[in-house]
C-alpha cells in the first residue's frame, strides 16, 4: 500500500468519523427535546394540580369561582378579590402553556386539552368582564390569540355538565 492510498484510507476514516458524531449529536438532540417535552408536561401537570388542591381545599374560594365566572356583580368585595386572583392564577399558567406549545414544548395532545379548558372558563360572562379589566397583566400576543377564540360548543359550567352526565348514567341502568 502506498503512502498515498494511506492518506486516502485515513481521510476516508476520519469522514466516516465526523459523520458517525453527527449522527449520534442528532439522536441525543433528540432524545433531550424529548426529555424537555417530558418535563413541561409534568411541570404543568404538577402546577394544576397544586392550583386545583389549594382551590379544592377552600370552599369560599370555590363559590367565588364559579360564581363569579356566572354573575360578578353577585359577589362581595372579598369574592371579587378572590375571583380575580383565582382567574390571574389560572390564565397565567395558561399563558405559560401557550407559549410552551408556540415553542413546541407541549404536544398538540397535552395543548388540546388545556385549550379546551381555558376557552371554556375565558368566554363565561363573570370572566369576560374580569378580563377587560385585567387583560393587561399578559402579554399582548395571548391576549390577541385569546380575544380571537370563539366559545365552545360545551361552555356550560362543570356542575351541570356532571349532573346531566350522572342523570344520563342512571337512566340507561
Amino acid at each position: 500500500m502506498t503512502l498515498e492510498e494511506i492518506q486516502y484510507l485515513g481521510q476516508v476514516v476520519a469522514v466516516l468519523g465526523i459523520f458517525g458524531s453527527l449522527v449520534f449529536v442528532g439522536l441525543q438532540i433528540r432524545q433531550n427535546t424529548a426529555i424537555a417535552r417530558a418535563q413541561v408536561h409534568q411541570q404543568l401537570s404538577d402546577t394544576f394540580t397544586v392550583y386545583l388542591e389549594t382551590l379544592s381545599s377552600h370552599s369560599d374560594v370555590v363559590f367565588a369561582g364559579t360564581s363569579g365566572s356566572k354573575k360578578l356583580e353577585e359577589l362581595s368585595d372579598e369574592q371579587l378579590l378572590q375571583f380575580s386572583f383565582l382567574m390571574a392564577g389560572l390564565f397565567k399558567i395558561w399563558e405559560n402553556a401557550y407559549y410552551q406549545y408556540k415553542s413546541g414544548f407541549l404536544t398538540e395532545h397535552n395543548w388540546d386539552s388545556n385549550y379546551k379548558w381555558m376557552l371554556t372558563w375565558f368566554h363565561m360572562p363573570g370572566v369576560q368582564i374580569w378580563w377587560r379589566v385585567r387583560r393587561d397583566l399578559f402579554a399582548s400576543e395571548f391576549q390577541d390569540f385569546l380575544e380571537a377564540s370563539r366559545r365552545p360548543d360545551s361552555g356550560r359550567p362543570l356542575p351541570e355538565i356532571l349532573r346531566a352526565a350522572a342523570k344520563a348514567a342512571a337512566a340507561s341502568e
